[in-house]
């Protein structure tokens, strides 16, 4: 049996939502990071540092080119086309590994950063949001962080992005394999129907099948038969 979406739907669907939702997230992800850019740049008073830039530029780039490459999957799913298919499906496989690469790194720049800076450009963005102000100071305030929140927001933000992300990893390689699959098979029966040319059958021996032999053989003649009187002796 083939591979299913949640075990039952058809992978072609799965692939779709995968690809659908893949554009959404990667795109809103690549906005949030070139409009953070920018609203440090010219809006905020507080400069992030120059190892931030570069991350931040860096996640910009590889979440544009991963929305991209799933509005080509989402492209290919409805054409069947399988080089699309499989661009979307290594892509992913990249992303999944540049997430949890990232995951890594956001975690230990979180510990690392000095949280005073931190907590300076959450409350510049805050302005006068009480809401927004506590959570500044949950997350970023040595007094008052909230390690069940924290693990809380570990979990959300990591943890199941990066199970849904290598769950949709096999759902699209899986249509992948299926849809070259499909190709070869079809490419094989142009090939032979194409290529056929028909040649007559050899007059000796070699060509002839076993159970049809004309040549000599000793016990063809009725003599020799089996079931003849003549052939057995008591």
């Amino acid at each position: 049996m083939g591979a299913k979406f949640l075990c039952c739907l058809p992978l072609r669907l799965g692939v779709l939502l995968v690809s659908i939702v893949q554009f959404i997230l990667n795109s809103l992800v690549a906005a949030i990071m070139w409009y953070s850019l920018w609203y440090v740049h010219e809006k905020s008073h507080e400069d992030l540092s120059t190892r931030t830039k570069i991350w931040t530029i860096l996640y910009g780039v590889i979440y544009s080119v991963g929305g991209i490459m799933a509005l080509f999957g989402f492209i290919g799913t409805l054409l069947k086309k399988f080089s699309f298919v499989s661009g979307f499906a290594s892509t992913l496989w990249y992303l999944f590994f540049v997430e949890f690469i990232w995951s890594i790194i956001a975690l230990v720049f979180w510990f690392l950063e000095p949280k005073d800076r931190l907590l300076r450009s959450c409350l510049n963005g805050a302005k006068d949001d009480q809401k927004t102000i506590d959570a500044c100071h949950s997350i970023f305030d040595p007094e008052h962080i909230n390690s069940a929140g924290v693990i809380a927001g570990v979990i959300a933000v990591f943890v199941i992005p990066l199970l849904l992300q290598l769950y949709g990893c096999y759902l699209v390689g899986a249509y992948a394999k299926k849809l070259q699959k499909k190709d070869m098979d079809r490419n094989m029966i142009l090939t032979t129907s194409g290529g056929f040319k028909y040649t007559a059958a050899g007059t000796d021996d070699d060509s002839r099948p076993l159970t049809q032999h004309d040549g000599l053989y000793p016990y063809k003649d009725t003599n020799h038969s089996y079931g003849n009187n003549g052939g057995h002796h008591a």
